[in-house]
């Protein structure tokens, strides 16, 4: 016989005052497009390609000649490099030689960059001056964060960026553990590994609103400085901009990629989904072994799609031939001296 049983109510709490759902996080949900900001896209003002380009922005593959003098350029000429390991054994086919991880990041931290937080009255874009404090609000109730950022080349001029910069760190997350025991399978792993970033990228395109997808392909990114009393904007490239602030340190991104993800990470930020953000994050702060080898096959296009095996070993084989192994070098100096 089953017998019909009553749960009781669960007791209620000590504090029976109202909760104030105001200060609990919601999911937000991304607003539809400012009319001003389709206006400004029309206008297409002019973009200061300038701003920032002094600083070093990108990792740099540590190589035994001399280092590539312009910084961002992602096509690196293969050059003779010294790893672990012996000298690549020409009996062996390619893709069954031991693989050993080379470490070749160079990293290059760029300068601080914020200098304080302000809070600006955005109905009349005033800028506080020296006397005055940067985080007094206004009576209008119409306030915005800013970041001031730290002064760069070559104009020095007091810059500020809409909103907070995050996240706070800037530099590379630490090397993946590697199981590849054969040049073979850490193509494999690379390939796997830039498929998972172009999944990523499709599936970002496809999830955010039409407009900010319009707004994070824009060129142009939107900053601030300061002309007298008053805040005026200043266009920047976009991809230049962010690279400078957020150093990215996956060789597996391209540079319209890296754009894209860190304009989404913001979006994301704004509306309180870290988690999505601080994924994105990850990604491009990944570094991987074999920096020059991971650029080279994705501007050879063999990490973007199945069927490219011939390329990607064909440039394998050259790229080891170019090795000195372990020991190389103390032998080369004893054969001069005999």
């Amino acid at each position: 016989m089953n017998l019909e049983c009553h749960l009781p109510d669960p007791p209620s709490p000590t504090d029976t005052e109202p909760v104030d759902h105001s200060i609990i996080p919601m999911h937000r949900q991304f607003p539809p497009p400012r009319s001003e900001l389709t206006q400004e896209r029309r206008s297409s003002p002019a973009i200061d390609e300038e701003y920032g380009t002094h600083i070093p922005l990108y990792v740099q593959p540590s190589v035994d000649d001399q280092i590539p003098s312009g910084f961002g350029n992602v096509r690196f000429k293969v050059q003779s490099y010294s790893r672990l390991g012996p000298r690549t054994n020409h009996s062996i086919p390619i893709a069954h030689r031991t693989y050993f991880p080379y470490a070749d990041s160079k990293v290059h931290f760029p300068i601080p960059r914020v200098d304080r937080v302000a809070v600006i009255d955005t109905s009349t874009m005033g800028f506080p001056g020296p006397s005055e404090s940067l985080t007094h609000a206004s009576l209008s109730g119409r306030t915005q964060i800013f970041s001031l950022l730290a002064p760069r080349p070559p104009a020095f001029e007091q810059t500020l960026f809409p909103g907070h910069v995050f996240p706070n760190q800037c530099g590379p997350l630490d090397l993946p553990n590697v199981t590849a025991l054969n040049l073979g399978e850490r193509y494999i792993q690379l390939r796997e590994a830039r498929f998972s970033i172009i999944s990523l990228y499709s599936r970002l395109r496809e999830v955010l609103p039409q407009w900010l997808v319009e707004e994070l392909d824009d060129p142009r990114f939107t900053l601030y400085v300061v002309r007298g009393e008053k805040l005026e904007k200043k266009y920047v490239n976009r991809g230049k901009f962010l690279r400078s602030l957020h150093p990215v340190y996956n060789p597996l991104v391209t540079e319209h990629e890296a754009t894209y993800f860190r304009g989404a990470a913001y979006a994301y930020y704004r509306f309180w989904q870290d988690s999505i953000a601080d994924t994105i994050d990850q990604v491009l702060r990944s570094p991987h072994y074999d920096h020059q080898l991971c650029r080279e096959l994705l501007e050879l296009g063999c990490l973007d799609s199945y069927g490219k095996d011939a390329e990607a070993y064909q440039f394998l084989e050259q790229y080891e031939d170019l090795a000195r192994g372990e020991g190389d070098n103390e032998m080369g100096d004893d054969e001069d001296m005999g």
